[in-house]
C-alpha cells in the first residue's frame, strides 16, 4: 500500500508517494524548432529492472545544445524524437 504525505517547507506543496514525489521540473522539447520548456511532468514509473534517481545538479553536452536549437536539423532529428526530456549528465542521487 503506498503511503501518502504531504511535502511541507515548499511553495507548492507537492504529494509524495514512500518519499518520493510524484511531479518534477524537466526541460521538454515539444517542436522541431530553437528551445526548451521548463515543465511540471510526472515521475515516470519503473519497471522491476529499472532504478529512479534523484538528481542534485544537471548539466548540458553538445548534443542537448544542438538538439536545443534543432539544428542541423538531419542530426537533430536522427538523434532524437519530439517529444522528449533532454539529459544525461549530472550529479544523481540513486533513491
Amino acid at each position: 500500500m503506498e503511503s501518502v504525505k504531504k511535502a511541507k517547507g515548499t511553495s507548492n506543496d507537492k504529494d509524495i508517494v514512500d518519499g518520493i514525489p510524484k511531479t518534477m521540473k524537466a526541460l521538454v522539447k515539444k517542436k522541431a524548432e530553437k528551445g526548451y520548456e521548463l515543465e511540471e511532468v510526472e515521475v515516470p514509473s519503473l519497471e522491476d529492472d529499472e532504478v529512479l534517481f534523484k538528481v542534485e545538479m544537471k548539466s548540458l553536452c553538445g548534443s542537448d545544445i544542438l538538439l536545443y536549437n534543432w539544428y542541423p536539423k538531419n542530426i537533430a532529428e536522427s538523434i532524437a524524437t519530439i517529444p522528449f526530456i533532454p539529459g544525461h549528465e549530472g550529479l544523481f542521487q540513486c533513491l
